[in-house]
C-alpha cells in the first residue's frame, strides 16, 4: 500500500509502547503542534523504513515494550507509531494504534484540522 504512494515504509513490529512527539516531524498544513500530546502509551503495529521528518510520534528514548504476558524488552528506536509524509499537493498519515486511545483520536482529529 505504500509503495502505491511512492513511500518506502513498510510494516514493524507489533506491541505497546510509550511514545513522543517527534521534534523533526513535517506536520500538515496549519496543525498546530500544540494540538498534539507530547507522549502517551499505545499499542501499535509500527513503520519502519521512515525519514526522520516523517516520524511524528516515536518510541520514548531508552523505552521498553509493556506487556502482561511477555518479558519487556527494548523498543526498536528505528520504527515509529504515527508517521506522516506529505504527498502531491497532500498529506498521508499513518496511525499505527490498534485499540483507539484517546490521545489517538486527538492526533487524528488535529491531522483532519479539527
Amino acid at each position: 500500500l505504500f509503495l502505491s504512494f511512492g513511500l518506502s515504509w513498510k510494516r514493524g513490529n507489533y506491541e505497546r509502547g510509550t511514545f513522543e512527539l517527534s521534534y523533526f516531524y513535517i506536520l500538515p498544513r496549519g496543525v498546530a503542534p500544540g494540538s498534539l500530546p507530547s507522549t502517551y502509551s499505545m499499542k501499535a503495529l509500527h513503520v519502519r523504513e521512515v525519514k526522520p521528518q516523517e516520524k511524528i510520534f516515536k518510541p520514548v528514548p531508552g523505552g521498553e515494550t509493556h506487556s502482561m504476558v511477555f518479558v519487556p524488552r527494548d523498543v526498536d528506536q528505528s520504527q515509529a507509531a504515527i508517521v506522516g509524509a506529505r504527498i502531491g499537493n497532500g498529506y498521508l498519515a499513518y496511525v499505527g494504534d490498534v485499540n483507539g486511545e484517546a490521545e489517538s483520536e486527538r492526533v487524528i482529529s488535529a491531522l483532519c484540522g479539527f
